[in-house]
Formats: structure tokens, sequence, C-alpha cells
């Protein structure tokens, strides 16, 4: 099969065309990181704690639900204290080959991360309609607040 000059001439346009920058976001610094692992385990387990105490005095599903979102606080901390780990770990390695190795898993911990926060936000939205004590639903909110502003700063960082 035989193809045109002009044919040729296309296709190598369309090979050696630069492509368009792509926007990379930077990797989160290791005080970046420290910042985010601090507040979400002052923010997010200290009001955990304050809710488990008040669930003590529920009863029935409102005391279901306080206790299920007491969980997914905690679990969305986990989540968010390992992407922390594994940031800091990334900014003070020194050998470019491992810190290409380890980027990919980087890239894939903050997907991870970020898409954990957004089942454990969404899970502890449709338990609020059961928490009807106002300081039960106080410190609920508070928690889902406090993993949404997460979620919105973790969508600053690429790997």
């Amino acid at each position: 099969m035989r193809f045109s000059t002009a044919a040729f001439m296309m296709v190598l346009a369309v090979c050696v065309t630069p492509l368009p920058a792509i926007a990379v976001q930077p990797a989160m610094s290791e005080a970046q990181a420290r910042k985010l692992s601090e507040s979400v385990f002052t923010e997010v387990l200290a009001r955990a704690q304050n809710l488990h105490g008040i669930a003590e005095s529920l009863n029935g599903h409102e005391a279901q639900a306080v206790g299920e979102i007491c969980v997914s606080a905690t679990v969305a901390n986990d989540n968010v204290q390992w992407f922390a780990s594994l940031a800091t770990i990334y900014q003070r390695m020194e050998s470019q080959n491992d810190k290409s190795e380890v980027q990919m898993w980087a890239a894939r911990q903050l997907d991870s991360t970020k898409k954990a926060l957004e089942i454990h936000i969404n899970h502890i939205n449709s338990l609020l309609v059961v928490v009807r004590t106002p300081a039960a639903l106080s410190e609920a909110q508070k928690i889902r607040d406090s993993l949404q502003q997460v979620r919105r700063e973790l969508e600053h960082y690429g790997y």
C-alpha cells in the first residue's frame, strides 16, 4: 500500500505538532501534608469523640446513625492520614528514580482518598436525616463540613 506525499506530510504534521501544555498540579509539600494531617486529626476526630459522647444518651435509629457517623469520621481520618504520610515520604525522597516509582502510588492514593472522602461525606449526609438531637446534629454537620473542606483542598494537588 502506497501513501501519497500529501498524506505522508499530513501525518508528519500531526506527529510533530506540539501538544498544548497541560497544567500539572503540584505535589503536596511536607508542610502542607502535616497541616492537613493535623487539621483532620483535630477537627474530625475531636468532633467524632464529642459525637460519640452524645450518642451514649441516644437510643434507637438515632443512636445507630450517630455511631455510623463516628465510624465514617474515623475511617475518613485514616484515609487522609495514610495519604498525608505517603505525601511526606515522597517529599523526603532524594533519589529521582525512587520518586518516579512512588509518584504513581501517590497519585493512586490521592485519587483513592478523594473518592473515599466523597463516599463518607455522602454516607454522613444520608444519616443526617435520622439525627434529631440538636447537639448531635450540629457535631455531625461539622464533621461533614470538615471532610468537605479536606476534599476541596485535595483538589489542588496532583502527582
